[in-house]
């Protein structure tokens, strides 16, 4: 994984964010997917995430790095948004690798349009089922049910740990004066609502913002943009870095 795809992913994950954007329309959601799998697929080169395959006992073994592997339960980041972010990504690593199998281009995004659709619903209802590997043996159902037809060997996709996520810091923030307030959002949430043409700093329209206080602390690792706030002025909005750092101040 790229430091920078690392960076913005580790900080998607580990923040944890208030108030669930939670499900839109299916029309809205099949839109925002395809603009995560495009903002995925320009942030890393994800044929690194395919770690090589083997025959055993007449089955290609192909070996992923499970973009989603490395995920702490108990951080508690926004649900919907990061099934989605899931959901691209493991559909970007399959559309890279089967055309590489020998599949048609058209017979993938058949079964990959039926995959995506498959895990926008469970995600609909439980954004945790995308974590589960239902949707995963489904596709590798639909998979096999193909080279069956077509004369290609049998394949099982086998997804490991990516390895390398570091340990994130316990930042604390420092507001002053006090009367002001401070947001974050990770770096990767504020470009998908680039994508989709709105205003990353417009926390009604763009889902993944939350409020830090003085005081307060979280582990943060990562890419983030701020905008922090104080009566009577204009807000102050940019982007910092959490690599090691233990304090992030906001100053009027």
């Amino acid at each position: 994984m790229s430091r920078h795809l690392r960076r913005i992913f580790v900080g998607l994950l580990i923040l944890a964010l208030a108030g669930p954007a939670g499900a839109q329309s299916p029309a809205v959601e099949r839109a925002l997917l395809d603009q995560v799998k495009a903002q995925v697929a320009e942030d890393g080169d994800l044929d690194r995430f395919v770690r090589g395959e083997e025959t055993v006992g007449g089955v290609l073994e192909v070996q992923l790095c499970d973009i989603a592997a490395d995920i702490v339960p108990e951080y508690a980041f926004e649900p919907h948004l990061t099934a989605l972010w899931v959901l691209g990504s493991r559909s970007s690593l399959y559309r890279i690798r089967l055309p590489g199998l020998g599949y048609e281009p058209a017979a993938v995004d058949r079964l990959l349009r039926a995959y995506e659709d498959r895990g926008l619903d469970r995600a609909r209802s439980n954004p945790a089922t995308v974590f589960d590997q239902k949707n995963e043996r489904w596709l590798t159902d639909q998979v096999n049910a193909l080279a069956a037809k077509v004369g290609l060997p049998r394949v099982d996709f086998v997804a490991n740990e990516c390895g390398g996520t570091p340990s994130p810091p316990r930042v604390t923030f420092v507001v002053t004066p006090g009367d002001g307030r401070a947001f974050l959002i990770p770096e990767f949430f504020a470009r998908v609502c680039e994508a989709r043409h709105l205003n990353p700093y417009d926390m009604k329209s763009c889902a993944g913002w939350t409020e830090v206080f003085d005081g307060g602390s979280r582990a943060l690792y990562g890419t983030y943009r701020y905008a922090s706030l104080w009566p009577g002025l204009a807000a102050k909005t940019g982007s910092l870095d959490v690599d090691t750092s233990t304090v992030v101040r906001f100053a009027r």
